[in-house]
């Protein structure tokens, strides 16, 4: 399935700039860039390679142009300071992108494609040129090559490359211990070398990086193409593989097939040993992140074996009740406070869709190990309070819960005591754990005695009187209305339960909802942050101060099932436009809490893709009676 880009939007420079796509492929190789073709991030190009330390691109992409009857045209679209040259966007007809990118390029009576493919099972991409006119073509294509991560400035240096070498029908650019490879079989190869300079790139200027970067080309390749031929070229770290043909592609229609193509992008890796990607194309990620959004995946994408195989690969990584995150450069890689509880959440999303007894029972002991690292207290601070059967934190950390944004060691919203949600999600897994052990014929009682001896205390804890609503987190006392309060609300056995959750869903309608997700902070509260600009640390204060997320729409749309049976008309509207408003086929992880509501952060981002996805599926079945109790419930399946 594809998404399609007109014509006129294509040659709109402003708009297909900034209309980003990707491709990935399962061996970890992907590319991404601009319609128009221009750069404007490190992470653009058409070969890169996903890294522990989030990704690399190892080849920008290609200098194009096509002779037809003496008139030389760029193909290509790159931006450089004060100037854009060549402007092959004036050319472009209407583009699409699933799992291939297709760009039709007509002037008079040239008419040429290209599509572009990438490897699933080595770092390579394919590409293809084809003569789709009447007249004969000159090709002449100078790759654009490089070595370079996010937000570091690359600029030509003696170093890079090593060398280069030029084989029959390959160019090889040699550097540091990598090899890139260019098979160009049936071109006219100049070994002409040179830099090419200052290439603008805007939106890392927008996040306060140096925005210019130069390319190292190796050579020109030249074909001269008859109508109907092909120009094959295939790129790959260390050693060519045969090229890949582009498969035809249909669009699609439904909002279900978009979400599912969207949400594909996200799966990797061969099914003995399954990967989700949280993040593209930055690459940083977090075990939190990764466990909102595997169940979308998983369930939407009938990948629900593996999706079992990756958590409990995650499961045998845990320390002392902790698990690990999956971020490698992680000063404490067993630190995250509360992802046990949202393993438990997803565990039960799992469960409930597909049961499986052998990891119903490796989640039971699991959580066995959170609540032993809870009684005794975790590196992150967060421990049980054995007085009232809560969850506290000891640290005033943003880190430490759902809220994880901070600049420089400075946190945003710096939360410590009794958080709602990360009690609210204790409750949950000690019913869940209790409703597994009714499954699978074990005694639950001392989950439900310690569920019972939570939730009696909570509503004590959390509910203010004084201020009419429930405390985001208690002693100390802090009644901001955050999002926090709609992800309590959502969990599957949550505490806030009756007319209490009526009224909390209906201040979330009020004051957090919008068209494109929940705001994470409301627009009356003092600390409220409408707009998502500026310097980094203005940034990373907004994502928690009233930035839209849009992955709490799964949230929501559990909430409003579990309280008031159906979901409005129209619910999804927007997710239409989300899906082609930035990153073509994803949804980003942000937007301004103030309209317009302009789309920020990660631009496609799992956990907002899939629970999109879990949502929509969601409500395509049959609602459930309020306030479900799934302990006497039969299993949904699908």
């Amino acid at each position: 399935m594809a998404f399609e880009v007109s014509s006129t939007d294509s040659r709109n420079f402003e708009q297909s700039s900034r209309l980003e796509w990707l491709l990935a492929g399962k061996s970890g190789a992907f590319a991404c860039g601009t319609v128009s073709g221009a750069s404007e991030r490190r992470l653009h190009g058409w070969l890169g390679e996903r890294t522990p330390e989030g990704g690399r691109i190892y080849l920008a992409g290609f200098e194009t142009y096509a002779t037809s009857r003496g008139q030389r045209i760029g193909l290509s679209t790159s931006h450089h300071s004060g100037a854009v040259h060549p402007q092959g966007f004036q050319t472009l007809g209407p583009f699409k992108v699933g799992r291939i990118c297709e760009w039709i390029h007509e002037l008079g009576s040239l008419k040429l494609s290209k599509k572009l493919v990438i490897h699933d099972t080595e770092i390579a991409a394919t590409v293809v040129f084809k003569n789709l006119g009447g007249q004969p073509v000159q090709l002449n294509v100078r790759p654009l090559v490089c070595n370079r991560e996010k937000h570091v400035p690359f600029r030509q240096i003696e170093s890079f490359p090593d060398r280069v070498e030029f084989p029959e029908n390959e160019m090889l650019v040699r550097f540091e211990d990598r090899t890139l490879a260019i098979g160009h079989a049936g071109a006219e190869r100049s070994p002409s070398t040179g830099w090419h300079y200052r290439f603008q790139m805007d939106e890392e200027e927008a996040e306060g990086a140096e925005p210019l970067d130069d390319l190292y080309c190796p050579g020109e390749l030249n074909w001269l193409l008859e109508p109907g031929q092909e120009a094959v070229i295939v790129v790959a770290l260390d050693k060519l593989p045969k090229p890949v043909r582009p498969q035809k592609q249909a669009l699609s229609r439904r909002l279900i097939d978009k979400l599912k193509t969207a949400a594909s992008l996200h799966c990797m890796g061969p099914d003995e040993n399954p990967n989700l990607v949280v993040r593209h194309p930055d690459g940083a990620t977090s075990t939190r992140e990764a466990l909102v959004a595997l169940p979308g995946l998983s369930g939407g994408l009938d990948q629900m074996e593996g999706g079992r195989l990756w958590l409990l690969n995650l499961i045998a990584g845990m320390k002392d009740g902790a698990l690990p995150e999956l971020d490698p450069k992680a000063a404490h890689p067993h630190r995250s406070s509360d992802a046990g509880l949202w393993m438990m959440q997803t565990a039960f999303r799992m469960l409930n869709e597909s049961w499986d007894d052998e990891f119903a029972e490796a989640i039971l002991e699991a959580f066995g190990q959170v609540v032993k690292g809870l009684s005794s207290g975790t590196e992150s601070g967060l421990f049980l309070d054995e007085n009232d059967g809560l969850v506290c934190l000891d640290k005033e950390d943003d880190r430490l819960t759902w809220m994880n944004s901070c600049w420089q060691g400075w946190c945003s919203v710096p939360r410590h005591g009794r958080p709602i949600e990360v009690n609210s999600l204790w409750i949950s897994a000690l019913h869940t754990a209790e409703w597994i052990c009714g499954k699978i014929d074990r005694d639950g009682l001392k989950w439900r005695l310690a569920a019972e001896k939570a939730e009696s205390n909570f509503r004590s804890t959390f509910w203010n009187e004084r201020h009419g609503g429930w405390l985001d987190t208690a002693g100390p006392d802090d009644a901001t209305l955050r999002a926090s309060l709609l992800i309590a609300l959502a969990c599957p056995f949550s505490p806030i339960k009756g007319e209490a959750a009526e009224r909390a869903l209906d201040l979330i309608d009020a004051h957090l909802l919008t068209p494109y997700g929940v705001r994470s902070c409301s627009p009356a509260e003092f600390s409220y942050e409408g707009r998502l600009n500026g310097p980094p640390k203005d940034l990373a204060a907004a994502a928690h101060r009233g930035a839209v997320h849009s992955w709490l729409w799964g949230s929501y749309c559990d909430a409003v099932l579990r309280i008031r049976g159906a979901v409005p008309t129209g619910m999804f509207n927007g997710l239409e436009e989300m899906l082609t408003t930035r990153g073509i086929g994803g949804i980003s992880e942000l937007r301004s809490g103030d309209a317009p509501h302009t789309p920020h952060g990660c631009v496609w981002h799992a956990p907002s893709v899939a629970e999109a996805l879990r949502a929509v599926l969601i409500v395509g079945r049959p609602a459930p009676a309020k306030d479900t109790d799934y302990g006497t419930k039969q299993l949904v399946t699908r």
